[in-house]
């Protein structure tokens, strides 16, 4: 693949939602296989896309890669042919390089149940720190692209109903803040059974623990319920729908974080 073909790749990657790392030939010395500044593309189930040399060096940068993937972190390898025995290796004249590895994650999704005053003011700041929102409400009036023009989906739907039209896996984010405790429930009931990595509902603790009681009855294990982040939002005291969009905000900033770090 040619450097634009590299480019236009990452960009679908990115468009639909999934992750890879790039690596990239920052420096070398002697005789190389490839340039500096070629670039591969290694997905996250390990297939590669373009080449940096073939061999060894590739199978080395696709293990670092995969390890990039789950830590988030920049690596950089250094490689000395002259130590390398491989024949599909072009060695020859001994020469070395290093490989730039960096981690291409997309927007991370969140998926915001109840299109109120509350699901705006949270939309409003996650729009601008990198997440890619959906907006799902069960009013037409709510449920609208030109109320939220920066959201990359709007489902009007019965909230039991858009999960069927949702993708969840392990990298969303679901914040529930509708306009009725049964609305909240439902979309509980529902997140719980999905692999989403955080959690979020609006609400006083008496309800939320009451909540868990009806759940832990149904089946849903106490440590996925353990998990729950409510009320949500960092304790800033917030009153007003904007503050508590800032908690919010700022609490999924710490978990982000936590999760890079791979402290979560």
């Amino acid at each position: 693949m040619n450097i634009n073909e590299i480019y236009s790749e990452m960009a679908e990657i990115l468009e639909r939602g999934e992750r890879a790392a790039v690596a990239t030939i920052i420096s070398g010395e002697g005789s190389t296989p490839r340039k500096l500044g070629t670039k591969m593309l290694i997905l996250s189930d390990g297939a590669t896309k373009g080449s940096i040399g073939g061999g060894i060096v590739e199978a080395q940068v696709r293990k670092y890669a995969l390890s990039t993937l789950k830590t988030c972190q920049i690596q950089t390898v250094f490689f000395d042919f002259k130590s390398i025995k491989d024949p599909d290796t072009d060695a020859r004249c001994g020469g070395s390089m290093t490989v730039l590895i960096e981690p291409l994650i997309p927007p991370e999704p969140a998926i915001i149940f109840g299109g109120g005053h509350i699901g705006f003011a949270i939309y409003s700041i996650l729009a601008t720190i990198n997440f890619n929102i959906t907006i799902v409400d069960d009013r037409k009036l709510y449920a609208s692209s030109k109320r939220f023009p920066l959201a990359r989906r709007v489902i009007y739907a019965p909230f039991e109903k858009a999960f069927e039209r949702l993708r969840i896996d392990e990298n969303t984010y679901i914040i529930i803040c509708t306009r009725a405790h049964k609305n909240d429930e439902i979309c509980m009931r529902h997140a719980f059974r999905m692999p989403a990595c955080y959690i979020g509902m609006l609400g006083s603790r008496p309800k939320v623990a009451a909540f868990k009681e009806r759940f832990l009855k149904e089946g849903i294990p106490r440590r996925r319920l353990n998990h729950l982040h409510s009320p949500i939002g960092l304790d800033i005291g917030a009153q007003m729908p904007e503050e508590i969009a800032v908690s919010v905000a700022a609490e999924l900033i710490q978990f982000r974080s936590k999760r890079f770090r791979g402290k979560d």
